[in-house]
């Protein structure tokens, strides 16, 4: 409608004001998409997260969360980093062990130990 775009930072969060008239999605760190996702306007993906749902993304992602047709669940932290490690040597980047423990303490934060 170009009208102001609108946007959850937080799933159970209010919506947000963003002041713009054109903004995309908003993708953090490590993010993995299903081949054809559709990603609407203002939507947010946390960091971690793996969205594989037919329906298109339209809301908050939360962080180290998969989320299928069968529900969200979140995603196991040793499962993650192994992955991590593997896309990031295919650039021919290690993660360093700050890098690692940083993502483990968001990890620890959105999902719980």
């Amino acid at each position: 409608t170009y009208g102001e775009v609108t946007m959850r930072a937080e799933a159970d969060g209010p919506r947000l004001r963003t002041g713009m008239q054109f903004l995309g999605a908003i993708v953090g760190d490590h993010v993995k998409t299903a081949i054809g996702t559709r990603i609407m306007t203002g939507a947010v993906l946390h960091t971690g997260c793996m969205f594989a749902q037919t329906a298109a993304v339209a809301g908050t992602v939360g962080p180290f969360t998969w989320a299928t047709d069968r529900g969200m669940q979140p995603f196991r932290f040793d499962k993650f980093m192994e992955i991590a490690r593997t896309v990031m040597a295919r650039r021919h980047i290690e993660p360093t062990d700050a890098y690692a423990s940083l993502l483990a303490e968001l990890h620890t934060e959105a999902v719980g130990a």
